[in-house]
């Protein structure tokens, strides 16, 4: 049982806008005050799992909990909140766009579109930067110039919306993030002609995080002045 209520418990702080220390006290405050409750509905002669039910009812719905929470740790100023949705918006759209329109730049003037259904290309495609020594032989200013324009909107995705999700100070929330929305561009190309392949999802997250401790840098600057 004891697994379970810390499973439970990690799973509210985990999404919380907290640094990893921050993160850490918060979560023995939470799991000294479950533990107590638990402890009281076990000593009225309840089973473990009614009781652990029971003292989850107290804290209430998971959701509404982590809401309520956040409201009151590192808010973002509402306006900024909007602003940075929008903007959110738009910079996931054009990675959109370009992952369509230029993200297969390379391995088109490589292997020429009879190679795209070819297994063996396909497999290459899944073990990170296997197109290394194909990229330093071909690499050319028309190249450097498409995979800029590929990459440049991952950067402001990565400012944007941790901001917009108000999860400035958690690193491990907004990976997971950036993750899931670089695969889900990679996985998208499957219904075109582009080329789905690991490097990129990898250059993708990235390039992400970069953005994200440029945010990180920005407001810890603004806190100090």
């Amino acid at each position: 049982m004891n697994k379970k209520i810390s499973k439970y418990l990690k799973k509210i702080v985990s999404n919380t806008n907290l640094n990893a220390k921050e993160r850490k006290c918060l979560y023995e405050s939470l799991s000294s005050n479950f533990n107590e409750r638990y402890s009281d509905y076990i000593e009225t002669g309840m089973n473990k799992e009614l009781a652990f039910e029971n003292a989850k009812n107290e804290i209430g719905d998971i959701k509404e909990f982590e809401i309520e929470l956040n409201k009151n740790i590192n808010c973002i100023n509402p306006k900024l909140q909007y602003i940075a949705i929008f903007f959110s918006a738009i910079f996931i759209m054009l990675c959109l766009i370009t992952s369509f329109t230029n993200g297969d730049v390379f391995e088109y003037h490589i292997f020429q579109f009879r190679y795209l259904l070819n297994l063996k290309y396909i497999l290459l495609g899944l073990v990170p930067f296997a197109y290394l020594p194909f990229m330093l032989n071909y690499l050319n200013s028309s190249l450097i110039s498409n995979y800029f324009i590929v990459f440049i909107f991952y950067i402001p995705v990565g400012i944007f919306v941790p901001i917009a999700l108000n999860r400035i100070n958690n690193f491990r929330y907004n990976l997971k993030i950036f993750f899931f929305f670089a695969l889900i561009i990679e996985i998208s190309k499957f219904f075109g002609t582009a080329r789905a392949t690991t490097t990129l999802l990898l250059i993708n997250v990235f390039l992400c995080i970069i953005g994200y401790m440029l945010t990180k840098l920005i407001f810890s600057l603004l806190n100090r002045s």
